[in-house]
């Protein structure tokens, strides 16, 4: 019954749609990147080689994915995942499949950070990787983009609408 509904991509726009959404009232209005903020900076945060995730620990977000692919890269590359756990069964599964794979040591939980030292971690970091199981857009993605940090991401959703595949990043078709 809204005379005009927001949605912050085309994808999402779709679903409203599907849900019995008026197109003719739904405008897309992407999301902003402080770009003050999320700018390249000169930071040491991560050792050189680290591969950072930023966002919460949660089972959407598919950390298994990046736990799992440690044995596949040089045991050069670190993991740092930045964000607070929220699910704590969870979290402790992610460190029991690091040590099986014998991994422990190059995953680093960071934790929540203030917003403001973000910008810090993609900046210093070899990449980041959004390895979601489902993301509206992945605002993470822009400033990362932001800070000059490459960017991986699962091809779900929006992300689509954020990363061209081999121009501005790279997408994961399958997991």
């Amino acid at each position: 019954q809204a005379s005009r509904v927001l949605a912050e991509t085309m994808y999402e726009k779709k679903q409203i749609i599907e849900y019995g959404g008026d197109p003719s009232r739904i405008d897309i209005v992407y999301r902003e990147v402080d770009t003050e903020l999320f700018r390249k900076a000169e930071s040491t945060v991560l050792e050189p080689g680290t591969i950072v995730y930023v966002g919460r620990v949660t089972p959407l977000n598919g950390l298994e994915l990046l736990i799992d692919s440690l044995p596949y890269i040089s045991s050069a590359h670190r993991l740092a995942l930045v964000g607070p756990i929220e699910d704590q069964a969870y979290y402790e599964a992610l460190l029991r499949r690091a040590q099986a794979l014998g991994a422990s040591s190059r995953v680093e939980f960071v934790g929540g950070v203030e917003y403001g030292l973000i910008p810090l971690y993609l900046s210093s970091a070899m990449a980041l990787v959004l390895p979601s199981l489902y993301e509206n857009m992945g605002g993470v993605l822009l400033e990362a983009q932001s800070c000059q940090c490459p960017v991986i991401a699962s091809a779900v959703g929006g992300v689509g609408e954020v990363v061209v595949d081999g121009e501005t990043g790279f997408l994961l078709k399958e997991r």
